[in-house]
């Protein structure tokens, strides 16, 4: 009896210290320990979806970044992702000034990894794929720079992490 209870106990443990999952209908994300994410909004529409997300530390309400997960249906005559296109799917995020682009191969699909500045210091790592005519975007938006330096290696670990609906 004594081993049962100290395995249920060892074993709450482990789970418990594990990631936390963010999963939307389009995205799975796998978030780090010791952070929490609250539903700020929400748009479901025919050919649209947009959840925004707070993401905080367990013990601290501050946010650390808001994360945007997006998925529109694209028309059938544009259904991929280029130099010469890849703008078109920023406009809807907001005015933003990109401050560089990368073209990147993730699980054997293409993506655009977009840094931006929105202005008043608020910057914004954003990440677009095309799959099964629908474009994917997965928006960090941070409050300052500092914040880009502090969590860039939590948000790349993230969207590692990712994976599409």
């Amino acid at each position: 009896m004594r081993k049962i209870v100290l395995l249920l106990i060892v074993m709450t443990a482990l789970t418990s210290s594990g990631q936390t999952s963010l999963k939307n209908s389009s995205h799975a994300l796998e978030l780090p320990k010791a952070t929490v994410f609250e539903k700020m909004n929400s748009t479901k529409e025919e050919t649209s979806n947009v959840d925004v997300y707070k993401i905080t530390l367990a013990n601290n309400d501050q946010p650390k970044y808001l994360i945007y997960l997006m998925k529109n249906k694209l028309n059938k005559e544009i259904n991929s992702i280029s130099d010469y296109n890849f703008e078109d799917y920023l406009k809807d995020v907001g005015k933003a000034e990109i401050l560089s682009k990368d073209l990147i191969i993730f699980k054997n699909r293409e993506y655009y990894k977009v840094k931006v500045d929105f202005g008043n210091k608020v910057q914004g790592v954003l990440y677009i794929t095309v799959k099964d005519d629908n474009l994917y975007r997965l928006l960090f938006m941070l409050p300052n720079s500092e914040y880009y330096v502090k969590y860039s290696k939590e948000i790349t670990s993230i969207f590692e992490s990712s994976s599409l609906l």
